[in-house]
């Protein structure tokens, strides 16, 4: 017994090293496994961080395409309603068909600060494009096709004092012209509605369709100011916008079948008055 309790104080020490070395290594391997424990969870939020930027940024990419994919589908939806509405009329078959079609184009410049105001869009002559073809955007009208080469067109914009087109009022049918008064892009006029005409603040403006390009009931905007103008029969009107020309990126150029032949018309019935 006496050996045995010399041995241990003899060798205590190493003793006491190995204990202190076992419990070295078991507080390493706990630790180890925290730490990658704490890393595997790191990697995680790291990962899934990096795999959301792409997605956004893959997102951003195809919304060009998804753009230009609506823009297309928009045109094949307003050519089928033009259709449509035709097609319930009560008319002889053989015309039953549309008078306008729509041709989809992107804007590629366009100014709204000038008196005189122009766009350009991508689509041209081979496009099937012509002069004095009406221009709208989803919310409303944007002006007529001015200038056409193969591959471009100007389009004077309804932001331009030189342009005057023929509107109305939605609910009353009463019918003037609207024209830019060089102010502000938001706003416009419109003309020669007689003062005796009901309009309340909010009724909507439209295109009347009396010309040969615009159809009608094309959205032009809002009326926000009325006022009576001395020693006139009409009111001075202004009217708030649908369409954003600072916004504005796709188009619409809308064709007219029946053009031609309306103008024609209207030339011989002046002739036969002169």
């Amino acid at each position: 017994m006496t050996n045995i309790i010399k041995f241990f104080v003899n060798y205590n020490y190493v003793y006491l090293f190995i204990i202190l070395e076992v419990v070295s290594l078991f507080l390493s391997i706990k630790h180890s496994q925290v730490k990658t424990k704490s890393f595997t969870m790191s990697a995680n939020v790291v990962s899934g961080f990096v795999n959301e930027k792409i997605s956004s940024i893959t997102g951003y990419l195809n919304l060009e395409h998804e753009n230009k994919k609506l823009v297309e589908e928009n045109k094949k939806l307003n050519n089928k309603l033009q259709q449509f509405e035709l097609s319930t009329e009560n008319i002889p078959q053989k015309i039953k068909e549309s008078d306008f079609m729509y041709i989809s184009a992107e804007i590629i410049k366009n100014s709204v600060f000038k008196k005189t105001n122009f766009l350009t869009i991508n689509k041209g002559k081979k496009d099937g494009i012509k002069p004095d073809m009406a221009v709208v955007s989803p919310e409303g009208i944007i002006g007529i096709t001015v200038k056409v080469n193969r591959n471009f067109t100007t389009i004077i914009s309804l932001l331009n004092n030189k342009l005057k087109i023929s509107g109305k009022l939605k609910k009353t049918d009463y019918f003037g012209s609207i024209t830019w008064n060089s102010e502000d892009y938001r706003y416009v006029l419109l003309n020669d509605i007689p003062n005796h005409a009901k309009i309340v603040q909010g009724d909507t403006v439209v295109t009347s369709g009396y010309s040969a390009i615009f159809p009608k009931n094309i959205n032009v905007g809002v009326v926000e100011y009325i006022s009576n103008v001395k020693e006139s029969n009409f009111f001075k009107i202004k009217v708030k916008l649908f369409t954003d020309f600072k916004k504005i990126r796709h188009v619409y150029i809308i064709k007219s079948n029946l053009k031609k032949e309306k103008i024609k018309v209207e030339e011989e019935t002046k002739e036969i008055f002169k």
